[in-house]
Order: structure tokens, then C-alpha cells, then sequence
């Protein structure tokens, strides 16, 4: 399959291609769309233009119309880092902050004369994956290289999905989304929904209509072991996938059996493209047509593949031991940090607490406390790990988490500061959000915002609970008799923990509608809640003592110069 020849294949155009919001999209219809867009681009001299779209049709349409011109596609991780990537056309469904020049990929009127491309020879795709820094890294990807991801998965899953169509909690602005939703099932003829399904609920109510691929990510597949949830899905969905993170054998296990069908682990990156994959806790085995190995100095995999762009060996981040049936994953490489002089696996710090039958998921991280490093980690726990916290308190199930630490981890590893959250931050691809994990301990980082106690977050929006500290330099001098937490306290506090859990511009424009209803003082247990509009680049925020309203009000935020 030749993806940059889609569009000439011998399809009817009545065949189904999407489900796109209430109406089918037909492989007519698409190549309609694709053709008035493609009018459109054939006038624009850029040779790159960005694409970002929440709904993966309008995405597809965009996708294929900027290929038939033969220019190459930029494709951000979210609408909130488009202005970052220096792209001067967007094709979007959706206001990009910072963007200027945005372009819809429907709408537009069918030209009177079909036009005709040769197949683009630019590179296909930019995608942009984050480096050590976090800041967007290209990584560029030539249509061989896409052909051939497709080929391997097709070769490897295609008898198990055939007749399916797919269902993605996933975007496919990231590569494992846009092969999976998106470009094999275009390849191979099979329908896809094209909207994102965010919510569990979302997901089961499409698998309940007819047989059904997912494609989700180790977050989702969490929030899904409850088997009752399943019963309406068990009997349509053929097979599951899940990438973006190792996925826990216990939530793996679960999701099978309630589904009654495989789920199947994906191993690979932005960089490497697909590398393995497995199921039921069984060894790794590589995809079709990829070689890998361990090298010899350190145990990192190392892949081989036409997946790569080039025909050497690359090594990964991930240590791998090889056996007969395959090989295992023995942690990342670049998560083997130093204190004080010892070597120290945070994949190992986490395994051990993961062994409690309280802990569902646990994330280690180093944190600057003062002059010397030590550990913070942040726990998941499940009902009855949720009731030991009621019943010991946060200092008992600390030490009995320490305990299964054991004598061979040195005293310097024992994480010095725990946080338990209801679900650690992920993005939309399911991996652990960094910028968002390391608010919880800010304050250990010797910042000066309150410590948060727990975080949640749902349909966009998220909640900290969080300790108003007498030690926070916000009440120095206000006042002496009675110390209040000063209001632009409060709104730097929302900025600051805005910044952390969402994508918003640097520019700050104003504030619209505060207002102050209760004080603050020192020691309140105080919850904030962040809800970010992207469209309207507004960050709203709620303060709340219990059930009582301390501030409520919205930044305003500008477009980045």
C-alpha cells in the first residue's frame, strides 16, 4: 500500500470511510473534500503546512489534500504548542492560540476541474516529540517509512481486526494515534469513528453499536477495570491496543478478560516508529520486518528496522534482557539517576511499591530539596488502599509503603516526599505529564506555591487540593495581626498551576470578573479548580474552602508575538 496514492485506489465511493459526529462519510465524499481543499493549497508557495485537528475526518482531509500538493506536514501535539513550530499555514478544525493564518479542511467549494498531482516526493510528515528539555523535537518521517509501518501492521493484526471498525481514545496529532486511527485503517478499507471518545462512557457506547478495534492508551485502559463496565462491549470489540507507556499487566488483564478478547502492548516512539509488541504479560516480540538486539555496554535495545528512515542500528532508552521467547524490558536507561553517589532505577523504586495490593500505580521523580537531591513519588491508589489512608492516616501508609522498599535499596533512594493522587497527569497520548507531576511537589523544588495534597482532572477540567502553609512568603506582611493569603496570591497561584497542567501562551492580557468572597489564612485546606478555554484563551479558576466560595475569576490571555 502506497499512501501517497490513496486516493487513486479502485474504492466505490458509496463504501462507509467514518463516522463522522451523526453522518457517514463516504470514500465519495472524501475525495470531494480532499480535492476542493486540495484547489485551495495548489496556490499557497509554502512547502510545509501545519495541520491540528480535534476530529481525525477534517484531519484525514487536510492530510491528503496537503500531500496531493506535495507539501509536507507539520503536526503539533496539541493546539496549544502550534505556535511554537514557526509554521505560517494551518489547516485546523478548531482557534489555534498564537496562529494567524488558519485555514478549515471542509467547506470549501468542489473545483469545476479535478485536479491532478504527482505524488508528493517532499518528506511526508514532522512530528515533534519532547527531547530531555520538553521542548518539541522534529522528527521527520518519509512516506516509505509510514508504508512500511503500516505493511507490519497489517501482516500482524489484520486478520484480527478485519471487519471492525476503529474506536481511538487517542490523538492521532501523535504517531502511534495517527498510524492506528487513522492511515492503517485507511490503507485497508476499514471504517473509523472520528471523533475523539474521551470518557469510558464514550468509548462503550460506540463498541455496543457493532464489532470494534480500540485504540486507547495504559491511562485509559485503567480507568476500565471494573468489569461491569465491560459487559456491553464483551462480544463486539475483536482486540484492543494500547502504546504511549508500558501497560500493567493487572489493568492488561482485566480489560481481556472483560472484553474477552487480546489486548495488545505496543513498544515503539516518535523516533523508532513501531518496535513490538505483546500480550498477557508475555515476552516482547518484534513486529514484522523489524530486527532487534541488546548492546553490549549497557543492555540498551537496539532497533533495526524500516520503520527508521535509514539502514542502520539505533539504540533506544530502554534496557532489555533477551531470552528464548523474546525479550523483557528492564526499565529506561535515562530514568537511572544518582544520589549521593548511588545508582538509582526509578522503575525499580516503582515496581516495588506496585507490589502492595493498595497501590495501582506509582511515578518516581528526583526533587531539589534545598542543597541535596532525594526522591518524591506519587501514588495511585485503589479502593482499598484509599480506605488504609482513611483508616491510618497519611503517615501510616507511608511507612507501611517504605516497607516494601526493602534492605536493598539504599537509604538515600526512600522516597522522601509521597503524594497520592486519584490519577497520575497524562496527556492526551496517556504518558505521564511531567510539567504537571512536578506541581505536586513545586514546593519542595523550593518554589513558593502551596503544597497539593491530591489532584484530579476530568472533561478538561482539574481540581488540587491544596495546603495553605503559614510558611508561604505570599503572607509575609499581610497582615501582621491576622495573615490573609493576598489576592494576587491567589491568581498567581491559578497562573502557575494553569501552566502546569495545561498549554497556555505566555502573554498575559488581563483578568475578567474576579472576585473575592472569603479570606484565606494560614493552615486552610482549600481546593483549586482550573478550567483552560482554548478558544477563547481564558484560564478560570475557583478557590473553595468545603462547600464555601473564597475567589472566582478568569485570566485573559494573548496571542504570543
Amino acid at each position: 500500500m502506497k499512501l501517497a496514492r490513496l486516493l487513486a485506489e479502485p474504492r466505490e465511493d458509496a463504501a462507509l470511510m467514518a463516522l463522522h459526529g451523526q453522518a457517514p462519510k463516504r470514500w465519495g465524499d472524501f475525495r470531494r473534500e480532499v480535492q476542493a481543499l486540495q484547489t485551495v493549497l495548489a496556490s499557497e508557495p509554502a512547502e510545509q503546512v501545519g495541520v491540528c485537528c480535534l476530529d481525525a475526518y477534517p484531519f484525514a482531509v487536510a492530510l491528503f489534500a496537503a500531500w496531493q500538493v506535495g507539501k509536507c506536514v507539520a503536526l503539533p501535539g496539541n493546539a496549544g504548542s502550534a505556535a511554537e513550530l514557526g509554521v505560517a499555514l494551518w489547516l485546523a478544525d478548531q482557534p489555534l492560540p498564537g496562529v494567524a493564518r488558519v485555514i478549515s479542511p471542509l467547506g470549501h467549494p468542489s473545483p469545476t476541474v479535478t485536479p491532478v498531482a504527482a505524488p508528493p516526493s517532499a518528506p511526508a510528515l514532522t512530528v515533534f516529540t519532547s527531547g530531555s528539555t520538553g521542548a518539541p523535537k522534529p522528527v521527520i518521517k518519509m512516506f516509505a517509512q509510514l508504508d512500511a509501518e503500516v505493511t507490519a501492521l497489517e501482516a500482524q493484526f489484520g486478520s484480527a481486526v478485519d471487519g471492525a471498525t476503529v474506536l481511538a481514545t487517542v490523538s492521532q496529532q501523535h504517531l502511534y494515534g495517527l498510524l492506528f486511527r487513522l492511515l492503517w485503517p485507511l490503507a485497508m478499507g476499514r471504517p473509523f469513528v472520528s471523533e475523539p471518545l474521551m470518557t469510558p462512557a464514550a468509548l462503550l457506547a460506540h463498541s455496543a453499536a457493532g464489532r470494534s478495534v480500540w485504540v486507547s492508551s495504559p491511562a485509559f485502559y485503567r480507568r476500565l477495570r471494573n468489569p461491569s463496565q465491560l459487559l456491553g462491549a464483551r462480544g463486539q470489540a475483536v482486540a484492543a491496543f494500547s502504546s504511549g507507556g508500558v501497560l500493567p499487566f493487572e489493568a492488561e488483564a482485566d480489560v481481556a478478560a472483560g472484553l474477552g478478547v487480546p489486548v495488545f502492548d505496543i513498544l515503539g516512539s516518535s523516533e523508532t516508529g513501531g518496535i513490538a509488541f505483546r500480550s498477557a504479560n508475555a515476552p516482547w516480540q518484534p513486529l514484522p520486518g523489524v530486527e532487534v538486539r541488546a548492546r553490549e555496554n549497557d543492555g540498551a535495545l537496539m532497533v533495526k528496522s524500516p520503520h527508521l528512515g535509514h539502514p542502520e542500528w539505533q539504540g533506544t532508552d530502554d534496557a532489555a534482557v533477551f531470552t528464548k521467547g523474546g525479550f523483557q524490558l528492564m526499565g529506561r536507561l535515562d530514568r537511572i539517576i544518582k544520589l549521593e553517589e548511588n545508582r538509582v532505577a526509578l522503575p525499580a523504586i516503582e515496581m516495588a511499591l506496585e507490589r502492595s495490593s493498595w497501590v495501582v500505580q506509582a511515578c518516581a521523580l528526583p526533587l531539589q530539596l534545598g542543597q541535596r537531591q532525594a526522591l518524591g513519588v506519587a501514588i495511585v491508589l485503589n479502593a482499598e488502599g484509599r480506605a488504609q489512608l482513611a483508616a491510618r492516616g497519611r503517615r501510616g501508609v507511608v511507612e507501611a509503603l517504605k516497607g516494601l522498599l526493602g534492605p536493598s535499596v539504599p537509604g538515600v533512594a526512600v522516597p522522601r516526599r509521597w503524594r497520592f493522587v486519584d490519577a497520575l497527569p497524562a496527556d492526551a497520548q496517556g504518558k505521564v505529564a511531567l510539567g504537571a507531576l512536578q506541581a505536586l511537589f513545586a514546593e519542595e523544588a523550593g518554589n513558593t506555591l502551596p503544597r497539593v495534597e491530591r489532584r484530579t482532572a476530568q472533561a478538561g477540567v482539574v481540581t488540587l487540593q491544596l495546603a495553605i502553609d503559614a510558611g508561604l512568603p505570599a503572607f509575609e506582611g499581610h497582615f501582621p495581626q491576622q495573615p490573609i493569603l493576598p489576592g494576587v496570591a491567589q491568581i498567581d497561584f491559578a497562573v502557575r498551576f494553569g501552566r502546569a497542567n495545561f498549554t497556555l501562551p505566555t502573554r498575559f492580557e488581563g483578568l475578567d470578573v474576579v472576585k473575592f468572597h472569603r479570606v484565606i489564612t494560614p493552615g486552610s485546606q482549600v481546593s483549586l479548580e482550573l478550567a483552560w478555554d482554548a478558544a477563547k484563551a481564558r484560564l478560570a479558576f475557583v478557590y473553595r474552602q468545603g462547600e464555601a466560595l473564597c475567589s472566582t475569576g478568569r485570566i485573559a490571555f494573548g496571542a504570543d508575538a
